[in-house]
């Protein structure tokens, strides 16, 4: 076998818990994508891990534990789409980027440095954090406006969730009047449904099925809203 030009690597795939086929079908194409890239770039993979679990926490993450392991013992680096796939939380980001183990996010290139990943989580918490509080500040002007609303997102009652999905014919459209108004909120500020949907998703909203947003799955739920 001719020698790596640049050294081993190990690839990490995280996936989302409650995916549906469409989500678990564009998943499934992170080992492939991280394995081509490898091979453009001149690395050897040596070691496959994954996780499926949230990127909010560590807890649980035990492919990410064994390729750090076995990155460290090799001398390889960790191959990750996103940084996304690697964590959503900042501290959870700098705490790894401290350690000796070196990732590579390979749809931000080979050399970007551990203090600009370390900007990019910042950036990308930061957003999501904005758009959860612009959220529920527009659901409570929602439902200060149709209280009858709020019985779908349970009330200080105690009418829970699931007994208002349970009351309606249709849990589609229900769903899509419970989660629909930021997206109206978005069309209405010129963004497109592939924006929406990232927006979503960065968000882990799910859709009615446990799944992650597309295109299709964002114009179905405004459709039901018109």
């Amino acid at each position: 076998m001719p020698q790596s030009l640049f050294g081993k690597a190990i690839i990490y795939v995280r996936t989302s818990t409650g995916l549906d086929s469409q989500s678990v079908s564009r998943e499934e194409t992170q080992p492939l994508e991280l394995r081509k890239w490898a091979q453009i770039h001149g690395y050897e993979v040596v070691g496959e891990y994954t996780d499926t679990k949230s990127g909010k926490t560590m807890e649980g993450r035990h492919g990410l534990f064994s390729a750090i392991a076995h990155a460290n013992g090799v001398g390889a680096v960790i191959l990750v789409t996103e940084l996304s796939r690697l964590t959503r939380s900042v501290a959870d980001c700098a705490t790894l980027l401290e350690g000796d183990t070196k990732f590579i996010v390979t749809r931000s290139g080979r050399h970007i440095s551990k203090e600009m990943l370390l900007i990019q989580s910042v950036f990308a918490q930061s957003e999501r954090e904005s758009t959860s509080k612009r959220m529920k500040a527009m659901l409570k002007g929602r439902f200060e406006r149709s209280p009858e609303l709020r019985q779908q997102w349970g009330n200080q009652q105690g009418i829970g969730l699931e007994k208002a999905r349970d009351a309606q014919k249709n849990k589609a459209q229900a769903h899509a009047e419970k989660v629909g108004f930021f997206a109206l909120e978005m069309i209405d500020r010129g963004c497109s449904y592939k924006v929406i949907a990232e927006r979503y998703n960065q968000l882990e909203i799910p859709t009615q099925r446990g799944g992650k947003w597309s295109t299709g799955s964002i114009h179905r739920m405004v459709k039901r809203l018109k």
